[in-house]
This record gives C-alpha cells, sequence and structure tokens, in this order.
C-alpha cells in the first residue's frame, strides 16, 4: 500500500534457478508467485531471481510464468530498450553524495558490467 512500493517474488525456495531442470523451474516460479498473491489478494507479476541467477532458458520460463518485471545479478542503467525480464540493478548507498547516486544511475559507474555474462 505504500506509494512507488511493490511486492514482487524470489523463488518458493530461494534456489539458483539455472541450476533446476525445466518442470521445476516452472514449479518454482509458479509456487512462489502463487503463494504471495494468495497472501496479497492481488495479482503478482514481479520478481527477483534468487542470487541473481538468470540465463536465456530461466527468463524465458519468467515470462511464461506470468513475470512482467525481473532483476537479475548484471549491473548498470536499465537503458530504453531493455529487457524487462532481465533487468540491471545499480548499487545505491548511504554515503552516496546527490551527484555520485546521479552518476551511478545513468551509468557512468558501469565498471562492474565489463566483467559480466548478459543474456540480455
Amino acid at each position: 500500500a505504500l506509494p512507488g512500493a511493490a511486492v514482487g517474488a524470489h523463488g518458493a525456495g530461494h534456489v539458483p534457478l539455472t541450476t533446476l531442470g525445466d518442470a521445476d523451474l516452472a514449479r518454482e516460479l509458479a509456487d512462489s508467485r502463487k503463494r504471495l498473491e494468495d497472501v496479497l489478494g492481488r495479482p503478482v507479476d514481479r520478481m527477483s531471481y534468487p542470487f541473481g541467477a538468470v540465463d536465456r532458458r530461466v527468463r524465458d520460463a519468467a515470462a511464461a510464468a506470468g513475470f512482467a518485471l525481473a532483476g537479475a545479478r548484471f549491473y548498470g542503467p536499465n537503458l530504453p530498450g531493455r529487457d524487462p525480464l532481465l533487468l540491471r540493478r545499480t548499487e545505491a548507498v548511504a554515503w552516496d553524495a546527490p551527484g555520485d547516486l546521479r552518476l551511478k544511475a545513468f551509468g557512468s559507474w558501469d565498471w562492474f558490467r565489463l566483467r559480466q555474462s548478459d543474456p540480455g
């Protein structure tokens, strides 16, 4: 009920989804979504991949399970056209000055990206 806040799934058993077979992956995604929907009484279409573990197969399974947005382990800004099921993240910490936060949000401190394999 908080403005700007959303509740999303994070896996029923909090296991790296990339390690599961197709049937277990589908069940893990469906169960995590249904549990939250039962508690909240409303649809849940967002998630964060446990441990940030995602590849193209897991991304496609999340889409098939009805998720519209999902956060992954990839660092950097989410520029226009970014796959909403492979969203990047930027670390913001309490000691970030406003100018530093602005730079991070626009990708100026995106050196982690250079070290990652990104299926997006």
